[in-house]
């Protein structure tokens, strides 16, 4: 039922709740990468990576991080990627490693040349052997297959020079991230983000501690990346405000009374899926046209849809009641084990919009969840892999291909080339709310996997 709270009610509302006044104040927190810019360059990203595993780096940690990181991949392998296995690790003599960004490594077969972002090797005979070898992704893709060119390297390399074996591949990047190559060991961010926070637990350098905590104030304002404060005050907000909120989702923000107030809380409402700016380096038009084919189409009772500007993620809520039910966990919607169907901004004319499980299960550790959401993304693949448009493996269950017809680059997401899609995002948003309710039959297997954990 539409609100009866006109848009300056709503607004006003919104402004002297305690609750959406506290949820801002966390928005604004901003850290060192996003006044430095470098929030989304793999680059730099990588480049903390690596100072962290270098056991001479001024982190006061030693070879700890270059021995978590490795037994994390070993944990994570599925199949049997190649690397050496935790026995191996053990005996390394990770004191005398040595850490390079960006490495060239010439392409078997092609004579290209692909740029390692992160190499890490160790002392081997005369020389050395590579023990580590990390692609990092800062967002989902990879581009023409470099995961494969770098196994192929890999592969090379340890047969000419008589390593024991090849060096463990790592694809670090966020959930929805598939590598090319199935010889990559996938480290998705709900692995990757505990191992950071165990690295502060061990009484770092200042430094590293002050990197560290600007790094996950940083990676928390992704849309893909859960931050359980963020996510139980933005709940707090749509629970006490949320006749407020509906007033305000189709009002735009160029009614002239709303224009100044707009501005002044931009980052709060397009946290809260509320006056997304088309200014914005960030917006997709095509995203927030799907975002509202969802709005129109799915039952706010089964999926909660929000995300940002390029982003979308829209989270099946009965899997949110079964896992509360069962664990008694009150956790936010986006910081604890869930299903979600997400998306970024479309290239090459194409979007993928992606159901995965993702986050951890309350009761237990990273490695053993990223078990928990593979086997259950296993079964849900085996049972409705005839609702999607494209298989998948790992954590990902399926994917929906949207087509974006002239919207092959970034500049060319703009809202007249969103003009006439309409009816084809309606038509696959209606294949998401199929799958929704087929999904309900479900629900009974995953709480009885739930129920069958040890604990």
């Amino acid at each position: 039922m539409p609100s009866s709270l006109s848009p300056r009610d709503a607004l006003a509302r919104l402004l002297q709740s305690p609750d959406f006044q506290r949820f801002e104040s966390e928005l604004a927190r901003v850290s060192a990468f996003h006044v430095l810019g470098i929030e989304r360059r793999e680059l730099s990203h990588a480049a903390l990576l690596g100072w962290l595993l270098n056991p001479r780096g001024h982190h006061g940690l030693g070879t700890l991080p270059l021995r978590s990181f490795l037994m994390l991949a070993c944990c994570l392998r599925d199949g049997n990627p190649p690397g050496p296995d935790a026995v191996e690790i053990d005996s390394l003599d990770l004191h005398s490693a040595h850490v390079d960004l960006e490495v060239a490594a010439r392409v078997p077969g092609s004579g290209g040349v692909r740029r390692m972002d992160v190499l890490v090797s160790v002392p081997h005979g005369e020389g050395t052997r590579a023990v580590l070898v990390v692609e990092y992704k800062v967002d989902a893709s990879e581009s023409d297959d470099q995961t494969a060119d770098y196994a192929s390297w890999a592969s090379v390399e340890a047969s000419k020079h008589c390593w024991p074996t090849e060096p463990l591949l790592v694809y670090l990047c966020p959930g929805q991230g598939q590598p090319a190559s199935d010889r990559f060991v996938v480290v998705d961010y709900d692995a990757y983000l505990p191992w950071l926070d165990e690295l502060l637990t061990h009484r770092p350098s200042s430094t590293a501690e002050f990197m560290l905590q600007e790094f996950r104030a940083c990676l928390g304002q992704r849309a893909d990346v859960q931050d359980e404060r963020q996510d139980k005050l933005r709940n707090a907000v749509v629970e006490a405000e949320g006749d407020a909120i509906e007033a305000l989702r189709q009002v735009p923000s160029s009614v002239p009374e709303l224009q100044s107030v707009v501005l002044r809380h931009k980052d709060a409402w397009n946290a809260l899926g509320l006056f997304l700016s088309r200014q914005s380096k960030g917006y997709s038009a095509f995203v927030a046209a799907f975002r509202e084919a969802l709005r129109e189409v799915l039952d706010p009772d089964t999926w909660h849809i929000g995300g940002g500007e390029g982003s979308l993620i829209a989270i099946y809520l009965p899997a949110v009641a079964v896992l509360r039910e069962l664990t008694e966990d009150e956790r936010g919607l986006t910081s604890a084990l869930r299903i979600h169907l997400f998306m970024e901004r479309p290239r090459r004319e194409r979007a993928r919009a992606v159901v995965e499980v993702v986050g951890n299960h309350p009761h237990l550790d990273a490695v053993e969840s990223r078990r928990l959401r593979e086997q259950l993304a296993k079964d849900l693949r085996t049972r409705f892999s005839s609702h999607f448009d494209q298989a998948t493996r790992g954590q990902i269950v399926g994917a929906f291909v949207l087509a974006a017809p002239d919207i092959a680059h970034y500049a060319d997401d703009t809202d007249r080339r969103v003009e006439g899609l309409g009816d084809g995002l309606r038509r696959k948003a209606v294949e998401v709310r199929d799958l929704g309710e087929a999904l309900r039959a479900w629900m009974a297997v995953f709480g009885s996997a739930l129920e069958a954990l040890p604990g």
